[in-house]
């Protein structure tokens, strides 16, 4: 009877290995590679380009400052990114249009019908680039901004209008506005030599740094 009894108590070891295995790799690789490259991009992210504070301005015929409404301010801003390429979309504006009733100085046109005009001063924040030493070249683009703003406003000699009038009446006619006004191309030159400057905008430096204090702050407790 002792014979038959023993080799039945060797059995027990082969349950133990095929269990231990099994939930240690399973559970340790799946979670750190999935919550630690979603966390990285974002950082990488954060600096954007810097970007640039533009202001000038422009004379328009057609107008009074009583009758200005927001579709003259749409039909304005749009036809701008148009002849802009600077100014890329109406979301560059910052702030309100300031509007202002401004006398013609124009002696090509001569009926007092349309005597009407506005002066309008805008403000946009355009991205820009750096040079080598990091450094945004204000100067150019202020220059750069200015030379468009007079070429858009430029009465064309064969046409007998400029960029920005055809765009103010495309955009005018696009949205369905009755809006009939033009650039007044000898006061609009005026005020951009006048009006037209640029500051390097404030917004750029603090959008760096901001990331570093919030993975910093779990990391000490």
């Amino acid at each position: 009877s002792l014979p038959t009894s023993l080799p039945t108590t060797s059995l027990p070891p082969t349950s133990l290995p095929t269990s231990l295995p099994t939930p240690r790799p399973t559970s340790v690789p799946t979670s750190a590679p999935t919550s630690l490259p979603t966390t990285l991009p974002t950082i990488s992210f954060a600096p954007t380009k810097p970007s640039l504070t533009l202001t000038s301005a422009l004379v328009l015929d057609g107008t009074s400052k009583s009758s200005w409404n927001a579709a003259y301010e749409e039909t304005f801003k749009q036809s701008l990114v148009d002849v802009s390429a600077l100014i890329e979309s109406t979301d560059d504006f910052v702030g309100n249009l300031t509007v202002s009733d401004g006398a013609r100085r124009s002696r090509t046109r001569r009926r007092r019908l349309q005597d009407a005009s506005v002066s309008v001063s805008f403000v946009v924040r355009v991205d820009v680039d750096t040079g080598e030493d990091g450094a945004v070249d204000i100067d150019s683009y202020v220059t750069a901004f200015e030379a468009e703003l007079v070429s858009a406003t430029t009465v064309d000699e064969q046409t007998g209008v400029s960029p920005l009038d055809i765009a103010l009446q495309a955009t005018a006619e696009e949205k369905g506005y009755e809006v009939k006004i033009t650039a007044d191309q000898e006061a609009s030159h005026s005020m951009i030599a006048t009006e037209t400057g640029g500051v390097e905008s404030s917004r750029p430096p603090t959008a760096a740094p901001s990331p570093a204090p919030s993975t910093a702050q779990p990391t000490t407790p």
